[in-house]
């Protein structure tokens, strides 16, 4: 660090604040384990299947052959994945003023290079960290909108839709007849259950993913049903958390047989308005698998990438300009990601509240 008055590490209430503010990140930490796919263009191309399960014919010793044809079917689909193109600006004029957050703010012009240009590292730095933050939270909501409805619907500020269905039946987003609240409760072990096996049935696979908005956690844990296992001889075959966690992503319940079910009470501001809305439907349970998902992600054009082949197949891109007329720098990040649902029937969200 460079000579001043205050020679400490910088810390601001504005950063202990932004690290209260909860990004849980679960969408995409959970469900794209996968390695991405890039692609060398700016489309993606992906098969949505469609799984098929046939009884083999019988017959009698001596018979031909049955004729059969037993090709999976499947939807080809090309998309092309929204852009994300980000530019920050910083001005010359800017720069003189510029010093590391807590030091004295007398240390500044051309008598204190060393600080100013440490002063202005740490603001590029944190500029980019700021954008490559965003371009997480923006993934994750695409994820969510993935797992959730099944489809990737939005429209940009200037009114222009991008839309990309995957084909999910309405069989598997449906609202229970048979709800967790209310004078009539269902009972959510044995509803657990039952959906765990139509989606065993669809897919061929148990469902490894179990996740609860946070009005269907809190009817879950406040079910006369679930109550009754709590108290009776048995309550070893249910174990409730009544807890939270840090980043708002909480086991609920751990039920022997099916695994852990969770509570994402975690938001985002809602574009346009900033209104904080929930990743996870609040009323809904959501039954999926992270091996039906696919993260590809189109290819970045640049010039600055190679002027004679400016095409690059990452899933980001990031570079700093100086503008044509010396004034400003910029800082860009561009990224084309699109979190896709490989299986039809992959994901079963029902809503068990209200």
């Amino acid at each position: 660090m460079g000579n001043s008055v205050f020679n400490s590490e910088w810390n601001t209430l504005t950063h202990v604040v932004r690290e209260i503010q909860v990004d849980p990140f679960y969408f995409g930490g959970k469900l794209g384990v996968k390695g991405a796919i890039t692609s060398p263009t700016t489309s993606c191309e992906f098969d949505v299947v469609h799984g098929r399960r046939d009884l083999a014919p019988m017959g009698f010793p001596g018979d031909p052959p049955t004729r059969v044809d037993y090709s999976e079917s499947f939807e080809t689909k090309t998309a092309t994945p929204p852009q994300i193109f980000l530019e920050d600006p910083i001005r010359a004029n800017v720069l003189a003023a510029m010093r590391v957050p807590g030091r004295s703010p007398y240390l500044t012009g051309s008598g204190h290079q060393s600080d100013l240009s440490e002063a202005f590292l740490m603001h590029v730095a944190i500029k980019q960290k700021n954008m490559l933050d965003a371009i997480e939270r923006r993934k994750e909501w695409l994820w969510a909108q993935v797992a959730t409805t099944g489809a990737i619907d939005y429209t940009d500020s200037n009114g222009r839709r991008f839309k990309v269905d995957f084909g999910v039946p309405e069989t598997n987003i449906f609202a229970s007849t048979d709800k967790w609240d209310g004078a009539e409760q269902a009972d959510p072990i044995f509803q657990l259950r039952e959906l765990r096996r139509a989606y065993l049935e669809q897919n061929g696979m148990l469902p490894s993913v179990m996740l609860l908005g946070s009005a269907a956690a809190d009817a879950f844990r406040a079910n006369k049903f679930v109550q009754g296992w709590m108290k009776s001889a048995g309550v070893q075959l249910l174990q409730l958390n009544m807890g939270q966690n840090e980043n708002l992503v909480t086991p609920v319940a751990n039920i022997p047989g099916m695994g852990t079910v969770w509570e994402h009470a975690g938001t985002y501001p809602a574009d346009n308005t900033g209104v904080a809305t929930p990743y996870m439907p609040e009323n809904a349970l959501l039954l999926t698998c992270p091996d039906v998902f696919q993260m590809h992600y189109g290819a970045i054009h640049d010039f600055d990438i190679d002027p004679d082949y400016p095409l690059l197949q990452a899933e980001r891109f990031s570079k700093m300009k100086v503008s044509h007329d010396g004034k400003s720098k910029s800082v860009f990040v561009e990224s084309h990601p699109l979190p896709v649902l490989e299986i039809s029937t992959g994901i079963m969200v029902v809503t068990v509240v209200g």
